[in-house]
């Protein structure tokens, strides 16, 4: 028997009780549920029988009641896309100077949704932003901040037209060694 049949098999058995002893307040107290529970019960089986005692899962239907409407999550985004690197306080007062009101967990509760909820993932969307959309442009402030967190970002405008164009020659001269002598000038070619 799972946990749902037993329940409602209670609560027949609670009607049944208070219909034997004509008498609601000691059925309850013998069955353990409050007479508030057994108005409600009863009211459900006389109007959708046995079915409308099975117990419904709580909490809200579709969308939370206090979620944030779509159009200002839409500008939270869009706000986050100019300035990945604000936290959500910042987010929610510079979009209320904007005459949009939102709060602090209202922006938080956007970045979770779209899974951006840490500063590195919305600088990671600047940047497929700013790579996937060739109307896109980045501020200087927007390519400063991308280049410090992302190393692909660093090395971006790096091309060349032929096998060999890019060369890179690094020399350090690592001194001398006790019963070896001197290394001299070590060169490391890369490409």
């Amino acid at each position: 028997m799972t946990a749902q049949t037993h329940s409602i098999k209670r609560k027949l058995s609670l009607l049944q009780l208070a219909d034997e002893l004509g008498n609601v307040a000691k059925a309850c107290k013998i069955m353990g549920f409050h007479r508030d529970t057994f108005y409600e019960v009863r009211r459900a089986f006389q109007t959708g029988g046995v079915a409308a005692l099975v117990e419904s899962r709580r909490g809200a239907r579709g969308p939370h009641p206090n979620r944030v409407a779509p159009e200002i999550e839409t500008k939270v985004l869009d706000y986050c896309l100019k300035r990945p690197t604000h936290g959500a306080q910042r987010v929610s007062n510079e979009l209320r100077l904007a005459r949009v009101e939102v709060s602090p967990s209202g922006v938080r509760g956007v970045w979770l949704r779209n899974d951006l909820e840490t500063r590195y993932k919305r600088l990671m969307r600047l940047e497929r932003e700013s790579r996937d959309n060739t109307t896109f442009v980045l501020t200087d402030d927007q390519v400063r901040l991308l280049e410090r967190h992302s190393p692909d970002f660093r090395c971006r405008h790096v091309h060349s037209s032929a096998p060999g164009d890019l060369l890179n020659q690094d020399t350090f001269y690592w001194g001398t060694l006790k019963g070896v002598g001197g290394l001299g000038v070590i060169e490391d070619w890369g490409s």
